[in-house]
């Protein structure tokens, strides 16, 4: 489980270097913001508090997203629409046996019937 959350965080976190802040945060400067953040008087500026926010909205939406999607498609009958077409299906092959069965049926008989 920890090893899940890593990696999700880790995804998420790999999105820093693309700022747009005109080079004033590179990867270089991680280290920086670690030791920074380390600090408890520290009080981060308005760029570093935008990407915190940024950074926990990523991470619920990460986290949420699948179960919000399960909850949609289960509100949508996208199950019950599964079931239709599975059903559909099986009629469908049962007709397609009955026939073949029928056909097969006929021809034998007629066959047995001209000894």
């Amino acid at each position: 489980m920890v090893h899940a959350v890593h990696q999700r965080v880790s995804v998420v976190a790999g999105f820093r270097p693309f700022q747009f802040d005109a080079g004033q945060d590179t990867v270089a400067d991680t280290g920086k913001d670690i030791e920074n953040l380390s600090d408890p008087t520290f009080i981060p500026d308005t760029s570093n508090a935008v990407y915190i926010i940024f950074m926990i909205i990523g991470i619920i939406g990460y986290f949420t997203i699948p179960t919000v999607t399960g909850w949609i498609i289960q509100a949508g009958g996208a199950g019950n629409y599964t079931r239709n077409v599975n059903q559909a299906t099986q009629k469908a092959g049962n007709i397609a046996g009955a026939s073949a069965g029928a056909a097969t049926g006929y021809i034998g008989g007629r066959l047995m019937n001209k000894n």
